[in-house]
C-alpha cells in the first residue's frame, strides 16, 4: 500500500514539474494512488478468501465452491 501511495506521489510530483497544472497533477496522482490502493485490497480479500485452498491452481474447476466457504477441507 505504500507504493501505491508513494507512486502517487511521484507522479502528481513529475506532472508539476514538466509544467502541468499543479491541482491537476495533485488529481492524477491521487487517481494513480487510489487505483493502487483498490488492487491491493482486491488483492488481500482474494488471498483472504482463497488462503486455505492451496490445493487449486487459480479459479478453474473447485474455485467458486472453495471460496464460498471458509476454510476449505481437504
Amino acid at each position: 500500500m505504500l507504493l501505491a501511495v508513494a507512486l502517487g506521489v511521484l507522479v502528481a510530483l513529475g506532472n508539476a514539474v514538466s509544467g502541468l497544472d499543479a491541482v491537476g497533477s495533485v488529481a492524477f496522482g491521487a487517481l494513480w494512488a487510489g487505483t493502487g490502493l483498490v488492487a491491493a485490497g482486491i488483492g488481500a480479500l482474494t488471498a483472504q478468501a482463497l488462503g486455505e485452498c492451496t490445493h487449486l491452481r487459480g479459479l478453474r474447476g473447485g474455485g467458486g465452491r472453495c471460496a464460498l466457504r471458509a476454510p476449505c477441507g481437504r
